[in-house]
């Protein structure tokens, strides 16, 4: 059994590694000269510029099986990653297994079995190869989407580009810059440029204003408050609205700043990083508003709004959208392939695409290393015979679902939910999630902790020695723990006890009541 893994970054890498450990070769095709995606920095694809640092912290920008060095930052620059990538594909000796320069030209079903014919072109000629299995691995971000803005000419003064042709500001000295979109690189693009007091102006426009979540608080990263057991519990089980309220005390209020005003509505809970852009808005250095861009002539930029600015460069942080051109027809519309998602089950599996999955092809808001280590873990699993998939109408009726709940946001919202519903969701059905009944001494770390990729080490298939030993230590780093729950925090974890009402919720409630609850100042 040999599986073919379409594309080099670290959904492809992470995949290959776990399949190894399971026994199955496999073969990478990346059309870059090196590894890494989006984190290769000189690949067409990438989107990294010279100052970019990772929204995520070091430890969720990382797999289980491999940490980074001690002299990474805590939110690492791209580089950084960039060399960790490196260093995994050495470790485990993934080199050998990888084709670069190689663009996979079509994947399409063997007629004579259930595996796949793989077309691809090496730059010297065109080959073709029968795998037994498929894993898409190419990445969500990989075709940028371009507004059409009425008046433009390319050639003239005013020039447009997307946020991933960005590479730094420093050739915007002088010139007039409006950032569109309200994405993290609209955000993190926006308050890089003002932070160079030789552009002449920042403008920054989006139809949609979302809320902000901060990196950090109280230099701790915000996934390690915001992103835990608890916060999942009650998002996934507690309904859309306690799922907004459950994370608006991380949020940064916009109104301090002058910033607009986000969608309240919680079915609708748009968030994104900005923090640096929300300061440098308050101070003046960049001008927000709600609007989109009627047409331009020349430098003038008519607004929605009624207003007009003066512009040099426009930068275009306006998403990307999903492109598999090199799947036949047949496999697209089985997959319902469209700008925005891939039908899947759980995002991975089709009951009707035997031996084919896909890992990373999914957008959501936090870290994504750990959540595509778990899908390849599952992919293995269940490729092994280790894990089995449910009847084919279950899967069905879970695409059908997901297709009904997108509808109802009325495209409104685009992303696939937030990091750690994701990733306890995987973590359940790969059978790694230690209950919360697991040791007594520990159910604060496993209800409050960050969800560090050693904490789905600790039991199950493909636990490692001193994994609990290594999650209480990534814990610890934090300082989060209290010796005892806030009353709210109590409360929340009744609340979802009430909704779940198993065997080891009730324990582990009634271990925390009788712990008893610190005061909520001294919390």
């Amino acid at each position: 059994m040999e599986v073919a893994i379409i594309g080099g970054g670290p959904a492809g890498l992470i995949a290959s590694k776990c399949l190894a450990d399971e026994g199955f070769e496999s073969v990478i095709f990346e059309q870059s000269k090196n590894i890494g995606g989006q984190w290769y920095t000189e690949g067409k694809r990438s989107g990294m510029w010279s100052s970019l640092r990772a929204n995520t912290s070091s430890l969720m920008t990382c797999f289980s099986c491999l940490r980074h060095s001690n002299d990474v930052l805590i939110f690492p620059r791209g580089e950084q990653i960039e060399k960790y990538l490196e260093r995994f594909c050495d470790e485990f000796k993934l080199r050998d297994r990888i084709m670069l320069n190689t663009e996979v030209v079509s994947v399409s079903r063997d007629i004579n079995s259930d595996g796949y014919e793989v077309v691809y072109d090496t730059g010297s000629d065109s080959r073709s190869r029968i795998f037994s299995h498929v894993i898409l691995a190419t990445g969500r971000f990989n075709k940028c989407h371009m507004p059409e803005v009425k008046g433009y000419v390319p050639g003239g003064r005013l020039s447009i580009i997307h946020s991933r042709e960005f590479k730094g500001s420093d050739s915007l000295a002088g010139k007039r810059v409006m950032v569109v979109g309200s994405s993290i690189s609209a955000y993190e693009i926006g308050g890089d440029i003002a932070n160079n007091s030789k552009v002449e102006s920042v403008i920054s426009i989006c139809r949609n204003p979302r809320h902000v979540l901060p990196k950090a608080q109280n230099y701790v990263p915000i996934e390690a408050q915001a992103f835990t057991r608890l916060q999942s519990l009650v998002g996934v089980h507690m309904g859309p609205k306690a799922a907004a309220e459950s994370i608006t005390s991380f949020l940064e209020d916009t109104n301090e700043y002058g910033a607009p005003k986000p969608v309240s509505d919680p079915s609708q809970l748009q968030v994104t990083f900005g923090s640096v852009w929300l300061h440098q808005v308050k101070e003046k250095r960049i001008k927000a508003m709600v609007a989109e861009i009627a047409r331009v002539e020349g430098n003038t930029v008519f607004l929605s709004n009624g207003a007009t600015e003066e512009v040099d460069v426009i930068i275009m942080g306006t998403g990307y959208e999903l492109s598999l051109p090199f799947l036949s027809r047949d496999i697209q519309s089985t997959m319902e392939v469209t700008k925005d998602f891939v039908h899947m089950y759980h995002r991975v599996f089709h009951p009707d695409l035997p031996n084919f999955a896909c890992v990373g092809l999914f957008n959501q808001f936090g870290p994504y290393f750990p959540v595509m280590e778990l899908q390849s873990r599952w992919v293995s699993m269940v490729w092994k015979g280790i894990s089995t998939l449910p009847p084919r109408d279950e899967q069905i009726a879970n695409i059908s679902e997901f297709k009904a709940r997108w509808a109802a946001a009325g495209g409104a919202v685009r992303t696939e939910g937030f990091f750690h519903h994701n990733l306890l969701l995987y973590a359940e059905l790969c059978g790694v999630l230690p209950p919360l009944n697991f040791r007594p001494d520990v159910l604060k770390q496993l209800l409050l902790g960050p969800l560090a990729p050693s904490l789905f080490r600790i039991q199950g298939h493909g636990a490692y020695p001193g994994a609990t030993e290594q999650y209480l230590e990534d814990v610890d780093n934090f300082g989060l723990i209290p010796d005892k729950v806030s009353e709210s925090q109590l409360k929340l974890f009744e609340m979802v006890g009430e909704v779940l009402k198993t065997p080891e919720m009730q324990e582990a409630v009634e271990l925390l009541r009788a712990e008893g609850c610190a005061s909520e100042a001294a919390g």
